[in-house]
């Protein structure tokens, strides 16, 4: 009766996202501006981010934030170390790590996997954020966001499932979805990243994660394909890798 109960959830919050989804696919044959009205297009890009958050769509922030997949948990030192210079410029205020971390899942289990050791999956979501906040000088600025009363920042969404029908890979450093009318996303900071290979690394998840069991699934995007979008892409053939897959729709927004 539960799993039942899921499912009925999961169809729910993949029917309220269709219209806004069906509008993104404009983006196949024009361009943002005669989708989204100007206004809301300048606020999106209006404003530099100001706290780093996972990529998961569940953790929304009220200003632009820099998403990285488990606030950092999958970069290796020498990333992080890059990363956070490409980042120090921001002045950034804020870090947030979060509950049920699929970034911090995937690390745990590797980690597992290769010395036999067990980790747990809150602390390392905790201690890559503090490796953030070290290494950008930043005391006192974690925040935990959660579905349960002690966090700091509620999550949206449902706690066992995500509900995201589109990723955004960034190339601007500062795209703000909240303003559009845009289904719920993964956020991946491209222009923060140390490397393209990074990237494709967390876009990999993100696919992963939304067609698997934790997200909608592989059969929900047989017809209506994963909206992969690309703002402010640099080069055209960046995601051509991605292209012969007929699951996922690639998209670009510039402005």
């Amino acid at each position: 009766m539960a799993h039942h109960s899921l499912d009925q959830q999961k169809q729910r919050a993949w029917d309220n996202q269709q219209h806004v989804y069906d509008a993104l696919l404009g983006l196949c044959d024009t361009d943002a501006a005669k989708i989204y009205d100007d206004k809301s297009l300048k606020h999106a890009f209006a404003h530099t981010p100001s706290a780093i958050k996972c990529i998961d769509e569940r953790v929304v922030t009220d200003q632009p934030a820099v998403g990285l997949a488990g606030s950092g948990v999958l970069l290796s030192a020498h990333e992080r170390t890059v990363m956070a210079e490409k980042l120090r410029p921001l002045n950034l205020t804020t870090v947030i790590y979060h509950e049920g971390c699929g970034a911090a899942a995937l690390f745990c289990h590797e980690h597992t996997k290769a010395t036999g050791e067990h980790l747990d999956v809150m602390n390392e979501a905790k201690l890559a954020a503090e490796k953030m906040c070290h290494l950008l000088a930043l005391p006192n600025a974690m925040k935990k966001a959660g579905h349960n009363p002690d966090s700091h920042l509620a999550m949206t969404g449902h706690p066992h499932f995500h509900h995201a029908r589109a990723v955004i890979v960034d190339f601007s450093g500062q795209f703000n979805p909240t303003p559009l009318d845009f289904p719920a996303a993964f956020l991946l900071s491209a222009a923060y990243h140390p490397s393209l290979e990074y990237t494709f690394k967390e876009l990999d998840i993100a696919i992963s994660i939304a067609m698997g069991d934790h997200g909608f699934g592989q059969e929900r995007f047989v017809d209506k394909p994963l909206a992969v979008v690309a703002v402010n892409e640099p080069d055209g053939d960046i995601f051509s890798p991605y292209k012969s897959r007929p699951e996922l729709t690639l998209l670009t927004l510039n402005y």
